[in-house]
């Protein structure tokens, strides 16, 4: 697993990310979303360390033979700071209710195409 905090050269978007971002400026909730049921029942019965290491990629779901993927995050410049675009809402909004701190992401880097793979950011609060 690859902790982006510990590298030295960040992109902009990837260092913001970083530092930590508000429910605002992430938009993964909207009307209409299916059940969140599969991916709390990735969580069911662990523990507030594993819930840790299920947010983060680290340790395969309790209902899966698998970690969940990575939430996907689209960074692109938008007047003073970033717009970021959330595909895995269903995933984010889990690990937060699950009492997560960090969650495992892929950073997209819009418009350069650079991708940021198993970036460990704290969930937004």
């Amino acid at each position: 697993m690859y902790d982006f905090r510990s590298k030295q050269a960040a992109s902009k978007p990837v260092k913001v990310l970083q530092q930590g971002v508000k429910d605002s400026q992430l938009s993964y909730m909207r009307e209409g979303m299916r059940s969140l049921q599969p991916f709390l029942d990735g969580y069911a019965g662990a523990t507030p360390d594993e819930v840790e290491l299920i947010a983060t990629g680290k340790l395969k779901t309790k209902n899966s033979s698998r970690p969940f993927e990575p939430i996907r995050i689209d960074a692109e410049p938008s007047g003073k700071g970033f717009h970021f675009e959330v595909s895995g809402r269903h995933r984010l909004q889990a690990a937060k209710m699950m009492g997560a701190k960090h969650i495992v992401v892929n950073v997209h880097e819009q418009p350069s195409g650079k991708v940021y793979e198993n970036i460990v950011i704290p969930v937004p609060r």
